[in-house]
């Protein structure tokens, strides 16, 4: 989901953007500040500020932490050439988060610049794997280079738009007709699986997630052995454990409260519940399992951005554990 700060006059520091790894949360504000906080006491371990040239509000193509926060990939416009996108790439490391990549990227679909998603491969340390632009960018950070692995050319003269990838880079998604799509890059095969008109997915770890206001959420796994359905009345899929154990489920935000359901996926069985009052961005970090959750705000100008009160929820039982604040950003790194 793209979150974009409301015009101001200079760039505040507004929480845009987060996302939690075992044991620490980290945070990207609107003024471009990085850091990365202790999740038990919300204490700064780091802090630092984005390379760019640009305010926030001229870039609005994308920032996309990785699911454990350990990386953030942001797209936007190039000084002087504001058509031409370019990635950066900033990792974490022990003093904080470094810029390790700088690269201009491939002509796209431009009406689908904006980044989608950002997948770290789990078989190779740095490299990356984007959903961008209606296609799949593989980018290596040891060389610096990128490469279009889909749409094909063939492809991409159809329209075809391809939006999600597995974590190894092996299974490809994307939306054909009334289903998904799954290619396995490996093999070649591609497979197609039924979804719902009023569908709401989540692509995790291990498989995905696709869910029906009509009352279930069904996962499938990317090879497609693996299939399990979770019987709720919560049918939208928002957030996925390290390593897929758990799923966080939750009712229609149209229709507060909204209540949010702790699923065990192999098991198909629901360990906990608790309400919220509205809008919220949920986000997993363990083991031990805690979902942090944040208030979303949406601004007059149909721009929105997250709240600076994050409640912290045992994954177990549901109830806080602790309420972090972080109304103001860390200031010079330390």
């Amino acid at each position: 989901m793209e979150i974009l700060p409301e015009a101001v006059n200079g760039c505040g520091t507004r929480v845009v953007t987060f996302a939690c790894g075992r044991g620490n949360l980290s945070v990207l504000r609107e003024n471009g500040a990085l850091e990365s906080r202790e999740l038990d006491t919300g204490k700064v371990l780091s802090s630092g500020k984005l390379d760019w040239d640009l305010p926030m509000e001229t870039a609005p193509w994308g920032y996309r932490f990785s699911p454990d926060g350990s990386v953030l990939a942001s797209v936007r416009r190039r000084d002087p050439l504001p058509d031409e996108p370019r990635l950066e790439i900033y990792r974490h490391s022990g003093n904080g988060f470094t810029r390790t990549l700088s690269l201009d990227l491939p002509e796209m679909k431009r009406s689908l610049h904006t980044l989608v998603r950002l997948i770290a491969s789990s078989a190779e340390p740095g490299r990356y794997y984007l959903a961008y632009g209606g296609g799949i960018l593989e980018v290596d950070e040891q060389v610096a280079e990128s490469r279009i692995i889909a749409p094909s050319p063939e492809e991409a003269a159809s329209g075809a738009i391809w939006f999600a990838v597995s974590p190894d880079g092996r299974f490809l998604v994307r939306y054909v007709d009334k289903g998904l799509e799954v290619l396995d890059r490996r093999s070649g095969q591609r497979r197609r699986v039924p979804v719902p008109g009023d569908r709401s997915e989540l692509f995790g770890t291990r498989g995905f997630f696709i869910g029906s206001l009509a009352g279930e959420v069904v996962f499938r796994s990317y090879d497609g052995t693996e299939k399990r359905k979770l019987s709720t009345g919560a049918g939208r899929p928002l957030a996925e454990s390290p390593g897929g154990r758990l799923v966080a489920l939750a009712t229609d935000r149209e229709k507060p409260p909204v209540r949010v359901e702790i699923w065990e996926v192999d098991g198909a069985r629901k360990i906990c519940e608790w309400s919220e009052a509205g809008a919220f961005e949920p986000a997993f970090s363990g083991p031990p399992y805690r979902v942090l959750c944040a208030t979303r705000v949406e601004g007059k100008s149909g721009a929105s951005w997250i709240s600076s009160e994050f409640r912290v929820h045992d994954a177990a039982t549901g109830k806080v554990l602790q309420r972090l604040d972080l109304s103001a950003d860390a200031g010079p790194a330390r």
